[in-house]
Parts: structure tokens; C-alpha cells; sequence
């Protein structure tokens, strides 16, 4: 039996100590290029992420691993924990091995328990409310959605980070 290792998020985070995603769709209506997913990953000390359209959900983890490398790279900070659901595409050998070889501590929800993951959940839920209300309020069919997501997780971004 696999136990679950997340502890209560309720206190003060810092910046890179705990990375979180989550995967959206799959989406009705596919975009022009035939995504019909999104990925968010975010750091929850800076309150930064990453949104990413995907074709399949086998594409999760190669975009995942890249955005913390990208992180580690820019911050020059280590993650030290990375938290998910248990996503059978995407806790993956890839992922394991490479949480392994970094230090990051790979914390993975308990099946169909939402509220461990709650902070990118809640966040995600935000991110599809706005961008629903992108599409009906400019009378935009449903194959823009796309569009609608990463401007509202966008927007959201830029928020985070105003004066």
C-alpha cells in the first residue's frame, strides 16, 4: 500500500521549495494544431508558473522537466519538492529519475483525493473560469479555448507580480 507524503500547505512556503502541477482536459474541441490539454506547473513560494498546451498527455512530462530545469537554471535555486497527483503518464521512470538525480523530493497525492493537490486544483479552477469567461464574453466558439487559457494564466502572471 502506497501512503501519501504531502503535509499541510497552510504555512509560508519559500521561493523553490515546492513545485506543483496539474493537467487539464481532455478538451472537447481540439485547437488548430490538435491540443486538447494543458499542463500548469507552479512554484508556490513566488506564486510563478508555466502553462502549456499539450496533444497528449504523454507530452507532460518531457514539458515538465524542462520548465523546472528552466527554473533551477534561471533561479539558481534547487527545487526540493515537487508535488502531483498520481498520474500514471506522468509519475513516469523519466520523472523519477530525474526528481533522483536533482535531490527533489517527488510527493504524489492519493488517488481521487483532490484536496492534497488543492493549491494548483483551486488555481487551475481560476484559470478555466476566466478563460470560459474570455470566450463568452467576445462571443468566441469553444475551439479558441486555447487561447482564452494562456491569456487568462497571463494575466493571472502578470498580477502576481505587479507593484
Amino acid at each position: 500500500m502506497q501512503y501519501s507524503v504531502l503535509r499541510s500547505s497552510e504555512k509560508v512556503v519559500e521561493p523553490m521549495n515546492v513545485a506543483t502541477d496539474n493537467l487539464m482536459g481532455k478538451f472537447e474541441d481540439a485547437v488548430p494544431y490538435g491540443g486538447r490539454y494543458a499542463i500548469t506547473i507552479q512554484d508556490m513560494g513566488l506564486k510563478y508558473g508555466d502553462c502549456h498546451i499539450l496533444t497528449q498527455k504523454s507530452d507532460s512530462t518531457p514539458v515538465l522537466l524542462k520548465v523546472m530545469a528552466m527554473w533551477e537554471k534561471k533561479t539558481v535555486k534547487k527545487i526540493k519538492a515537487f508535488r502531483s497527483n498520481n498520474f500514471r503518464k506522468l509519475c513516469n521512470f523519466e520523472l523519477e529519475n530525474w526528481c533522483h538525480i536533482q535531490g527533489t523530493v517527488h510527493e504524489k497525492s492519493l488517488p481521487y483525493n483532490h484536496k492534497q493537490n488543492g493549491f494548483i486544483e483551486k488555481y487551475n479552477r481560476t484559470i478555466a473560469d476566466i478563460g470560459r469567461t474570455l470566450l463568452c464574453e467576445y462571443s468566441l466558439r469553444w475551439e479558441f479555448w486555447e487561447f482564452a487559457f494562456t491569456s487568462s494564466f497571463q494575466e493571472r502572471m502578470k498580477r502576481c507580480f505587479r507593484s
